[in-house]
């Protein structure tokens, strides 16, 4: 079956990593980059950066998944944090790994943190692109199987 496969394809989610450098980052830089980008501190632990209608383009988490940030907890400090899109879920997948990336260098930035992959490498601007590349590939494929990224059907297949 085509859509089984289409589906398996593009289940995927993509993300970068700040990892800390000199210092942990702390409650106080994480609330600011909230603060200045709009991001929604969430409950489950997680910020939340979301369009005019609510619906989640990324999402940003503790480094270690198995960890939330508190965003109460006055002493938190955190190794690094995780910037995550879920690509079928998300309607301009380009334009959310645009504002993701913006945000994570923002963070990088300020905290004196490095941008880095999944394995703590640096990511080079060859590389991103080629991620952007990828993110653009999966949902023109979505596309073209009738199942448009981030709408109500794509939506009820790929949420968790």
């Amino acid at each position: 079956r085509k859509i089984d496969a289409v589906c398996a394809d593009v289940d995927v989610q993509i993300g970068v990593n700040v990892l800390a450098h000199a210092a942990p980052l702390d409650a106080n830089g994480l609330k600011e980059l909230a603060r200045q980008t709009g991001l929604e501190w969430r409950e489950n632990g997680m910020l939340y950066a979301c369009d005019a209608l609510g619906q989640t383009l990324y999402t940003v988490s503790h480094l270690d998944a198995d960890k939330r940030l508190k965003r109460d907890e006055p002493d938190l400090t955190v190794p690094g944090v995780t910037f995550l899109i879920d690509v079928p879920c998300v309607k301009d997948g380009a334009s959310a790994f645009d504002a993701m990336l913006q945000t994570a260098r923002t963070l990088a930035q300020q905290s004196g943190g490095r941008l880095v992959d999944d394995n703590g490498a640096p990511i080079s601007e060859q590389a991103l692109a080629r991620i952007r590349d990828t993110v653009t590939q999966f949902q023109e494929k979505m596309r073209q199987a009738e199942m448009p990224a981030g709408e109500s059907r794509a939506q009820r297949i790929f949420s968790n």
